[in-house]
Formats: C-alpha cells, sequence, structure tokens
C-alpha cells in the first residue's frame, strides 16, 4: 500500500510540481514544512541549500543515478532577503563556485550581504559547501566580514599594484580558521530550526521514529482529519473538544504561568514530523510532567483535542518522555533483515550489542532471503533486549532507520 501511495504521488507530482508548490510557500513556515513532509513521504528527497547550488526559489535538480531531486531555495532563509540571495547569485555567475568564506566575502556585495545574512546562511548548512565546519563559520563570520570590507576596498583604491597585480598582497594576510568543535547534531538541527522555521538535513524525532510509528495516535500538521474525529466523537452536538489522542513531538517552548484563580498551568509548543501544535498543562498534572516540560525534551503527550483556526490543541491527560516510553510500554523489538545486504561483521556488532543491552523485550526478526518464499518473522531465542539510546541507535546503523519497529504492551 505504501509502495502503491509513493508511486501514484511521483506520477501525479513531478518534482517540477512539488518545487513549484514549496516555492510558492516560502512565506508561511507552516504550509511550507506540510510540504516538505509531503514530498518525503513520496520518496522525494529534499537537498539542503547550498552557497553554489541554490537559487532563489526551490529547483529541480537531476543527480548521476538519473533520480531528480528538489534542491532548497535559499530565499526561503530567515534573515536572508532576496536583494541579498540575488546578489550572491551574481557573484556567484561571476566569479565561481566559491570555496572558502573568504573567497565568498572578497567577492560579494558586502553592502548588502551583511553579517547577519552570512550568520544565517551558515546556520542553515548552505554554507556547508566551503572550507571549514558550521562552528568555524560562526566563529570566524567577523574576521572573514572585515577581510572582505579590505580586499574589496584595496581594489577600489587600487593599492593591489603594489603587490603585482590582483588581490595577492591582501590574500596573504587572510585569516585562519579557529580551531573549535563542530557542533553536535542537536546543535545543528536547533540552530537550522532557527533560520529555516523546520529541520532539512534531519529532525531531533528521527532517533524515534520507531517509537513515534508505535504509540502516537494523531499528527499536528493534519489538523483535517483532527477536525472529522472530533466530529464523529461530538455525535453533532456542536463541540470541538475531541477524544484522547497521543502524538510524539519535541518540545520548542514553555510557558508557565497561574490561571485567575490562582493555579498553576503551563503551555507548551511541541512539534513533530509534519508541524507544530500547542499542549495545556493544567494543575492537575503540572506537577507529576513538571520535570519533563523543558525544551529540547522529546515526548509522548496524550490528551483531548481542539482544533481552532488549523492549530491543534492538545489538553494533557499525561506527558511521557522518550526513556520512560522505551522502559515501560515496549514490549516487542522487530527487525527487517535483508541477508544480502547486511555483512557477516555487522552481525558480529549486533550479537555484541545484544549481550550490552539484556532486557525484557522480545526481539524478532522479519527475513528476506533468497530460500525464503517471501518474508518470514523469526523469534529470537538468544536474545531479549532493552530499548535503550545504544541499543536504537546502534540497530539504526546496522539495519537503518526504517528496518525497526516497536510494539507495545
Amino acid at each position: 500500500l505504501v509502495a502503491y501511495r509513493t508511486a501514484y504521488l511521483k506520477a501525479h507530482y513531478p518534482p517540477e510540481f512539488m518545487a513549484a508548490a514549496m516555492t510558492n510557500e516560502m512565506d508561511n513556515t507552516d504550509k511550507l514544512s506540510k510540504v516538505l513532509e509531503e514530498a518525503r513521504s513520496m520518496g522525494l528527497e529534499v537537498l539542503p541549500p547550498s552557497i553554489n547550488r541554490s537559487q532563489s526559489r526551490f529547483t529541480v535538480e537531476q543527480g548521476e543515478d538519473g533520480e531528480y531531486r528538489v534542491r532548497f531555495g535559499l530565499a526561503a532563509i530567515k534573515n536572508a532577503g532576496e536583494k541579498a540571495i540575488d546578489a550572491l547569485i551574481d557573484a556567484r555567475e561571476e566569479h565561481g563556485p566559491f570555496d572558502s568564506i573568504f573567497d565568498l566575502t572578497k567577492n560579494v556585495d558586502l553592502g548588502t550581504v551583511n553579517k547577519r545574512t552570512l550568520e544565517a546562511l551558515a546556520q542553515a548548512g548552505a554554507l556547508d559547501d566551503l572550507e571549514g565546519h558550521r562552528a568555524q563559520l560562526m566563529e570566524i563570520m567577523d574576521k572573514a566580514v572585515r577581510y572582505g570590507q579590505k580586499v574589496q576596498h584595496d581594489r577600489m583604491a587600487g593599492q593591489n599594484s603594489l603587490f603585482g597585480n590582483g588581490d595577492a598582497g591582501t590574500e596573504a594576510m587572510q585569516p585562519g580558521l579557529p580551531d573549535v568543535e563542530t557542533w553536535a547534531k542537536a546543535q545543528r538541527l536547533k540552530e537550522e530550526h532557527e533560520v529555516l522555521g523546520f529541520y532539512v538535513s534531519g529532525h531531533p524525532l528521527d532517533e524515534y521514529r520507531a517509537e513515534a510509528d508505535a504509540f502516537a495516535t494523531a499528527h499536528f500538521g493534519k489538523p483535517d482529519q483532527l477536525e472529522q474525529v472530533i466530529e464523529q466523537a461530538a455525535g453533532g452536538d456542536g463541540r470541538n473538544r475531541g477524544p484522547v489522542r497521543t502524538f510524539c513531538g519535541i518540545i520548542t517552548d514553555v510557558d508557565r504561568n497561574t490561571t485567575r484563580s490562582g493555579k498553576p498551568i503551563a503551555f507548551a509548543t511541541i512539534e513533530d514530523f509534519t508541524g507544530q501544535g500547542e499542549m495545556v498543562i493544567f494543575s492537575s498534572i503540572l506537577d507529576r510532567v513538571q520535570p519533563y516540560l523543558e525544551v529540547d525534551n522529546v515526548v509522548l503527550a496524550k490528551g483531548n483535542v481542539e482544533v481552532r483556526g488549523g492549530t491543534v490543541k492538545v489538553l494533557a491527560k499525561d506527558i511521557t518522555p522518550m526513556w520512560k516510553v522505551r522502559e515501560q510500554m515496549v514490549s516487542e523489538v522487530i527487525l527487517t533483515v535483508d541477508l544480502d545486504q547486511v555483512m557477516p561483521d555487522e552481525l558480529q556488532t549486533f550479537r555484541q550489542l545484544c549481550e550490552r543491552t539484556e532486557g525484557n523485550c522480545t526481539l524478532y526478526f522479519d527475513v528476506d532471503a533468497p530460500e525464503l518464499r517471501g518474508q518470514e518473522r523469526l523469534r529470537s531465542r538468544a536474545y531479549v533486549v532493552e530499548p535503550t539510546a545504544e541499543f536504537m541507535r546502534g540497530a539504526q546503523r546496522i539495519f537503518g532507520p526504517d528496518n525497526i519497529a516497536l510494539k507495545g504492551n
């Protein structure tokens, strides 16, 4: 069914159509994130923004494998206005692809492309083509802009003739990249989210996709479906509070307050793969769930649902952190294994992983092999496991994130 849906969408919504749809929603983060998620669901890869490959708008690229992909448009990055992006593209067309941040700043119009724009591009990953990593680029940005200003000033003043020709004299004074640690994945994604409004190179929930598939019963990016559920539950009496649903998401904002009666209350913004919604946490459960209400925490949120103006609101009945979900709610781990794809050394690594993470969950393998008539499910007699962070990450590396499934009690 999934394969049929993917084929249907690809046939009826070609890459050019999806790129145009993304461009049309560039000014609306919520709508753009939904189009991006739909593109991913139909198997269309969305490439990250690139200073050397992206245009102002979303475009279509064909890879060496013949597959078409959509390239992220630079104008969709916050703090990077259209005039600045046009100036960047003009400089790229005149001077060729940029190879370093200094090559960029000495050739682009710094009166139009300022430090704030360059930092937004670095945060979004658009400067990943250049020498160095994002933390280095952000750290050196001040010096890189001053360097570019001096090179351009010297060009205009004709001072470069003292060094022969071009700007070789000034280039000799080019700063070196600082020795700083790369950003951890969590910070990299957080910085992307700040300037894009969503995640492109990954998602904080990627690590918990199996839990989301197993336990989430609704999604924030599908308010129309939830409205239908609410209407059916209301029985036509006009109420807009729906039945209890469960969402898996990352908390991006928390606001603690008090009601008119003086009782504590909290409001949180929570985001899943499809979009974001709001959570209301009343005093009846607030004390119990308070430790889990922190920005960047990934939780399972259960509660009654309301939809107003296209925004999904959850009146929380319970909030469970992911470590607790794995510890208390998972009873089975199912791995899909293609024996032609998994190497013997990888299987040995997996055996060692199972030995280190022994627990109470039954381990199954959905096996594909030439000698079998079809996929067969085999129960492991040697291991029962605990789906800890170590186990899940290790299994994802060996078998792939899409080949791990969990079942609850």
